[in-house]
């Protein structure tokens, strides 16, 4: 199955929500590129990806400014700093 394909597949988990298939809006930009486009592009790790999706969709997801979607993304710039740290030692 080609990306394209699998982009208008609607795949729901046992609680109803999103894992796979069609990409929500607030995960594309205005000119049509996807945040996973990015990250796969820069190769980040799974935390720095993280992090990166949720600054790129904060102002989209929820009606809070980006608030929650700020924090999630400082939660793993967190993480990959300690695993930094920890691969110094």
């Amino acid at each position: 199955m080609s990306r394209k394909d699998w982009k208008d597949e609607v795949i729901i988990d046992k609680d109803k929500k999103w894992v796979g298939g069609k990409i929500p809006d607030y995960y594309i930009g205005n000119k049509g590129l996807e945040a996973i486009e990015v990250i796969h592009q820069f190769n980040l790790s799974y935390d720095l990806g993280s992090a990166c999706s949720y600054i790129l969709r904060a102002k989209n997801k929820h009606q809070d400014g980006g608030k929650e979607c700020i924090t999630k993304a400082i939660e793993h710039l967190k993480y990959e700093l300690r695993k930094i740290d920890n691969e110094k030692r």
